[in-house]
């Protein structure tokens, strides 16, 4: 039976002048703690890009478009970016992982101008190429149970020939292994069995999540009954107590991903159903950022240290690139002198398409050398390179910009087809790969933008299509 449902504008429009308030005050409280410092070089200047924010957040914005799970995460690591880590930055003494207390002018106006930059031109973007779309949504189609138990099948034979697959998952909660002084994050880097086995296991765990949604959903539109909305998120709740290596990302992506369809196919429902899974996704996200952050097994001592203004800042920093990341980045590349290195780009962009990556030289890339800059005896560092730096050095100080507005357009690219899409399926592959590049504007373009189309979304669109063929067992 078909039926017609209407998903209202994810609109976050609204939001917009309580975000510019913060965004003023926070520029007014930077200015006063900056006035009480005796720093020449330029830092005390920080109030500017909170300040611009709130300008361009005002200015550029429109209340006449859709904001699908993409967009809203780009406003949502723009605002932590911008806004939220300079208080706290400035709170901790300008305290930083990445660079010294003390900084050289030259690159501080530098990394001003980078910033500033790039965000006028990701809101213009905004502006300019984002659509209003009438969205109706039919739900029609029938689980295809031969598919999904066919890949089932084949994920659990690979686990019988290749046992140690599932060396690769971990539990949220279990601890032990970070709160061992012994124990290595570089280990847990490498995959253990066949590379495309695992990503087969990932892959079949979405699908049977989604398979399950689609099933019990429409039994709930069919009976309204309430049992149903919670058969159909069991799994993908269950799923989500584990991880890949040491990813986070291997949990909140699929999770945000989830997120967005409920949002999207229970509409009538959904404040109800995200508040829970919201409290839920958290609790798991706060328990495993701890015991990863602070090698503890203690989650009340982990918070107490979480909190302070220095831990706090360098988190937000690790997970945006903001003004420290760009900072050493600037630095660490100081005797490039804008000569394009052909050798570098392709590196770059090889490494991270599968099967290509075979062709690039591993060790000659600019998150390689980012992170050999920085790196010491006692304290290496696996950081990613800020993707305006990468611009910076593929493209020029003058087209530096031209990675993120690229990546806005992406965004705005995979929201309209999440928006307009009638099947569970395609909506997840579409707002997975949206989400993934919102939340990476800052990361680097060829491996997070580039790499997961490549990685995810392009096998993730076949597997989709092959699912969408109705197979019959003779």
């Amino acid at each position: 039976m078909n039926k017609t449902y209407y998903l209202g504008p994810l609109n976050i429009y609204s939001l917009r002048g309580i975000i510019v308030l913060i965004s003023l005050l926070v520029s007014f409280y930077c200015l006063l703690l900056s006035l009480n410092s005796d720093s020449t070089n330029g830092i005390q200047f920080v109030f500017i890009i909170p300040f611009c924010f709130a300008f361009c957040l005002w200015f550029f914005s429109k209340n006449n478009i859709y904001f699908g799970p993409g967009l809203i995460i780009l406003y949502i690591m723009l605002f932590l970016k911008y806004v939220v880590f300079f208080p706290f930055y400035i709170l901790g003494g300008y305290e930083s992982d990445v660079i010294p207390r003390v900084l050289i002018s030259e690159y501080v106006y530098l990394v001003y101008y980078l910033m500033l930059v790039e965000m006028v031109l990701i809101f213009f973007t905004i502006k300019f190429f984002s659509r209003k779309k009438n969205i109706v949504i039919p739900f029609v189609t029938k689980p295809n149970f031969v598919f999904i138990f066919l890949l089932v099948v084949c994920s659990l034979i690979l686990i019988i020939a290749f046992p140690v697959l599932l060396r690769n998952y971990h539990f949220v909660f279990d601890s032990s292994r970070y709160a061992d002084p012994t124990y290595a994050f570089g280990d847990e880097e490498m995959v253990y069995g066949p590379t495309l086995g695992l990503e087969l296991l990932k892959f079949t765990i979405i699908f049977l999540n989604l398979y399950l949604f689609e099933k019990y959903c429409l039994k709930y539109f069919s009976s309204k009954k309430a049992i149903y909305i919670f058969l159909s998120v069991v799994c993908i709740l269950v799923f989500s107590l584990f991880y890949i290596g040491i990813s986070r990302s291997s949990i909140l992506l699929p999770f945000l991903s989830y997120f967005f369809i409920v949002s999207k196919f229970y509409k009538e429902y959904s404040k109800k159903i995200l508040l829970f899974i919201s409290i839920y996704f958290f609790v798991l996200m706060l328990t495993l950022t701890i015991f990863k952050q602070f090698r503890t097994s203690s989650v009340s001592d982990g918070v107490e240290i979480f909190i302070g203004p220095v831990y706090f800042s360098n988190f937000i920093n690790g997970y945006t690139n903001s003004f420290p990341n760009i900072y050493q980045g600037l630095y660490g590349f100081k005797d490039y002198e804008g000569e394009i290195d052909v050798e570098l780009i392709l590196n770059d962009y090889l490494s991270s398409i599968p099967f290509l990556h075979r062709l690039a030289n591993m060790d000659y890339r600019t998150n390689v050398i980012f992170n050999e800059k920085i790196s010491t005896v006692n304290r290496p560092s696996s950081r990613i390179l800020p993707m305006s730096i990468q611009g910076y050095m593929h493209l020029g100080v003058v087209f530096f910009f031209i990675y993120p507005v690229l990546s806005v357009l992406l965004i705005l690219y995979f929201d309209s087809f999440f928006l307009q899409s009638n099947n569970v399926y395609t909506s997840y592959a579409f707002a997975f790969v949206s989400i993934a590049i919102g939340f990476s504007i800052g990361h680097l373009f060829t491996f997070h933008v580039v790499g997961r189309i490549f990685r995810v979304f392009l096998p993730m669109i076949l597997l989709v299509y092959i699912n969408n063929k109705k197979f019959k067992i003779r």
